[in-house]
């Protein structure tokens, strides 16, 4: 076993991650997901953020024809209140939005939203008249 001594170690402030290169720690903490300046408001508890199920399609292989997609059912995030797909700040962060087609109907999280209404301000009459609405939507769907 070794034993280095003298050796500069760089620490994240945001979420104490260690490493030996300032570069590389300063990459880190600008893409943290525990920095404050990465936080989307519709994650800390809005009350239009909903998920639900679409149907996707992806590029999988190309060929003479062009490209081939293949489709997938996956969950979605969309505000209630503008009726707006979004993604994350997960795929914000890796450039995955820019690279797929997938992503050209949905929009990024905003960083602070004027609508923003947190799930706890909902008062019981609000909440049960959203759940009814909801469940008439559902109903109406499977007529």
């Amino acid at each position: 076993m070794k034993t280095i001594e003298n050796v500069t170690i760089y620490k994240c402030d945001f979420c104490k991650k260690e490493l030996k290169r300032k570069h590389a720690m300063v990459n880190h903490e600008k893409l943290c997901s525990c920095n404050p300046e990465n936080f989307k408001k519709c994650t800390q508890g809005c009350l239009y953020l909903e998920t639900e199920k679409h149907v996707l399609y992806f590029e999988t292989n190309y060929t003479e024809d062009g490209p081939e997609y293949s489709e997938q059912e996956k969950t979605v995030f969309r505000c209630s209140k503008f009726d707006k797909l979004m993604y994350p700040w997960s795929i914000e962060r890796k450039g995955i939005a820019e690279k797929w087609s997938t992503f050209d109907e949905q929009e990024p999280m905003p960083k602070e939203c004027d609508s923003f209404k947190h799930h706890c301000e909902e008062t019981f009459d609000e909440y049960y008249e959203r759940m009814n609405s909801k469940s008439l939507d559902n109903e109406s769907l499977e007529t």
